[in-house]
């Protein structure tokens, strides 16, 4: 096997971790609830706080990646992740878990960066679609296992045993980083220096590249993390409506790795891309008028499958080698700005009308936007090149 694959390998299982982190409030949700009296508008900003150091970090994270090394920096993000975790263990207090939370989401944030620019540095004029689509199938897998993994251990034992099991997960994750070794040609840019700069058509193009993830993550996250609750309601039992919910999870990693293979062969990427927001967006607004809920789930894995490798390799039109880092910090900026503040409008939603199948109808209506914002990526994009945008379809 290639070193190329062997490095995607050990990408994908260090990037799992942060899946299994996310999830790990949601996870634990019914009891936070319980012991701790949080309400839902409350519950949707501790998903979203996770995000939130990313907003202020993910750009100095790619800088730093790039000038000194992306090792050192994701191992520093993994270090901040196991001990922030043990955090929101040990407190016991809303504050304390807030703040765990939120220095959880600050290695996360310095990790996200770093991780996504080694796997574009190896791939990049390669397999740059199937690469990435396999890269980001790693969060829905580790979302999958957090839903249920986490769930079934709070309540076997406790939900501070969930936060200590990921802490050791992400020490794991920090011994295995160790193992990176860069690009041949990028291990240079460490020592012969980097381009911070590109100009506003290359910024209004990262920034519309990072609404498009932004928006179609937030209508993917919304299921594990607000369908359970909404299946509750119906009168489901805890781990069945994990385990039903968790469906779209478990069907979406394999339909990633399979969607980002034929989405790179077939070459049709906004037909796929549109098709998909929009197929995703009906079944969202549709699915609390529903009585059956396996197979809208399984549709929306296979759906949520096809267009991320392709969404993920949008920066890859617009950088260049000597300034990915930094132009991945700004593409993962605007990402994680909207993942960070669009849950809190679900958990908002929920509470204030007291209908629990609000939050998936708003998971819907953010992968309708995210087709505006894929138009005006391509619309800007064909205008530098002279015209109509080649392949539009």
């Amino acid at each position: 096997m290639e070193r190329r694959w062997l490095i995607l390998i050990l990408l994908f299982i260090v990037r799992t971790t942060i899946g299994i982190q996310y999830q790990s409030i949601a996870s634990t949700s019914a009891f936070l609830i319980k012991d701790l009296g949080i309400n839902n508008t409350q519950l949707g900003t501790l998903i979203g706080l996770y995000q939130a150091a990313g907003i202020l970090l993910a750009f100095p994270g790619g800088v730093l990646g790039r000038r000194y090394s992306e090792k050192k920096v994701a191992s520093l993000g993994l270090l901040l992740m196991t001990l922030s975790g043990a955090l929101m263990a040990i407190s016991g207090s809303i504050l304390g878990i807030t703040i765990g939370r939120f220095l959880c989401g600050v290695g996360a944030g310095l990790l996200g960066t770093v991780l996504t620019t080694m796997c574009m540095d190896w791939f990049t004029g390669k397999e740059i679609v199937a690469s990435m689509a396999i890269f980001v199938s790693s969060w829905p897998f580790g979302l999958s296992i957090g839903l249920v993994l986490l769930s079934i251990v709070a309540q076997s034992t406790s939900w501070q045993m969930s936060f200590y099991l990921v802490s050791a997960l992400s020490i794991a994750s920090l011994l295995l980083v160790q193992l990176y070794k860069p690009a041949g040609p990028e291990a240079k840019l460490q020592t012969e220096g980097f381009k911070l700069s590109f100009n506003k058509i290359d910024f209004s193009l990262l920034f519309l590249a990072g609404g498009v993830w932004a928006l179609f993550n937030v209508g993917f996250v919304i299921v594990p993390s607000f369908g359970p609750g909404y299946l509750r309601s119906l009168g489901f039992s805890l781990v069945d409506a994990s385990y039903l919910a968790s469906v779209v999870t478990w069907v979406v990693t394999p339909a990633l790795m399979i969607g980002g293979y034929f989405s790179g062969k077939i070459g049709r990427p906004n037909l796929i891309m549109i098709s998909s927001f929009l197929g995703i967006a009906i079944v969202m607004v549709l699915l609390p008028y529903m009585s059956s809920f396996l197979l809208p789930f399984l549709v929306l894995g296979l759906l949520f499958g096809a267009p991320a490798g392709l969404i993920m390799a949008l920066p890859s039109e617009v950088l260049k080698r000597e300034n990915r880092g930094p132009g991945m910090g700004v593409f993962q900026t605007v990402a994680t700005a909207g993942q960070t503040f669009l849950p809190v409008v679900a958990g908002y939603l929920q509470d204030a009308t007291g209908n629990n199948g609000v939050s998936l109808t708003y998971g819907g209506v953010c992968l309708a936007l995210a087709v505006v914002f894929l138009l005006a990526f391509r619309v800007i994009q064909g205008r530098v090149k002279g015209g109509v945008v080649s392949n539009f379809a």
